[in-house]
């Protein structure tokens, strides 16, 4: 066997193996289209959100309320 004999067959075998894994990607990528599961999720992580937004939201109040205590001793404390 010559060198390009080896060469053509040495593709051949890949490429089928190539063509195989392609095929085989393309469809479980393709396939199913509408997945009921996909409403869900956005349901769910909108849910999330929500909460991780709300507790947030109340960190930065109590945050918010203790720099304002400490201000306003601060103040009191100056006018004495």
């Amino acid at each position: 066997m010559h060198m390009w004999e080896r060469a053509f067959l040495y593709l051949k075998k890949a490429g089928t193996f190539i063509l195989a894994a392609s095929v085989l990607i393309w469809f479980l990528a393709s396939y199913p289209q509408d997945v009921p599961m996909s409403q869900d999720f956005d349901a769910a992580r909108d849910q999330v959100t929500q909460e991780y937004e709300a507790r947030d939201n109340a960190i930065l109040l109590q945050y918010v309320l203790l720099r304002m205590n400490k201000k306003h001793r601060l103040w009191l404390w100056l006018t004495k």
